[in-house]
């Protein structure tokens, strides 16, 4: 299976680029960050294209800061 990559992937949340990997997702970047299925609900709820990673640690923390 050969992995699609996207390097102009803008992220819907801060409109910074980065790169995506959606169909290998073991590959991309985004699979360092551990998220539980609450916190993936959460953003899923807001955002329904990709975030970069820093967004998705802004998204963690504002998850668990309303808890």
């Amino acid at each position: 299976m050969q992995s699609e990559i996207k390097p102009n992937t803008v992220c819907e949340r801060c409109q910074q680029p980065f790169i995506c990997s959606p169909t290998n997702i073991a590959a991309c970047d985004c699979s360092k960050i551990e998220l539980s299925s609450e916190e993936i609900s959460y953003i899923a709820k807001r955002y329904s294209n990709c975030v970069c990673n820093t967004c998705l640690l802004h998204l963690k923390d504002e998850f668990l800061a309303q808890k």
